[in-house]
């Protein structure tokens, strides 16, 4: 059983936040071990009650909810260089660059910029990717699922990659 199962919601690149919101909470009262009055909890209640935090955090998070997905159709988000342009690829470095540069003046200001230019840049990548979550839907032939899922992990690759960046402008890891 998935996670849209699990919370018996439609698969879907837009996830209904209130309807999983109020499963996870029934499910929560119903699995939490804390909650077991008088029961003796067993196994299987703590792993559903993993499962249901799991779950949950998964699919309360766009692009958390994103990964999963594709994962169910076994595509990965954590590779796939083949997938970022020439010209990506050199903003990047260029970026990159810039925020060793930066990092090594401990320069804030000139952080905070490239900060706020990395989540622009992650903006409007999501916003080209509207038409895409709102014409997926699950019913949807597998062939043109797979169309608009590959948009999906070629989005996800390009954000792990501005993550990653941003996380080496920050001073979390080095690339």
């Amino acid at each position: 059983m998935n996670y849209f199962e699990f919370f018996d919601l439609e698969e879907s690149l837009s996830v209904n936040r209130s309807k999983l919101k109020s499963v996870f909470i029934e499910k929560s009262r119903l699995y939490h071990p804390d909650l077991q009055q008088g029961v003796e909890s067993d196994g299987d209640t703590l792993e559903l009650s993993a499962l249901t935090n799991k779950a949950f955090l998964t699919l309360n998070d766009e692009l958390s909810a994103f990964k999963y997905l594709l994962s169910l159709y076994v595509m990965d988000t954590t590779s796939s260089a083949h997938m970022l342009s020439a010209s990506f690829l050199s903003e990047m470095m260029e970026l990159n660059e810039e925020a060793m540069e930066a990092r090594l003046n401990s320069d804030s200001q000139a952080i905070e910029q490239m900060t706020r230019l990395l989540d622009e840049k992650q903006a409007f990548m999501r916003s080209q990717l509207n038409s895409v979550v709102q014409g997926y839907h699950y019913l949807l032939p597998l062939k043109e699922k797979t169309i608009l899922l590959k948009e999906i992990q070629s989005y996800c690759i390009h954000v792990n990659y501005l993550k990653r960046l941003k996380e080496n402008l920050l001073g979390f890891t080095e690339l």
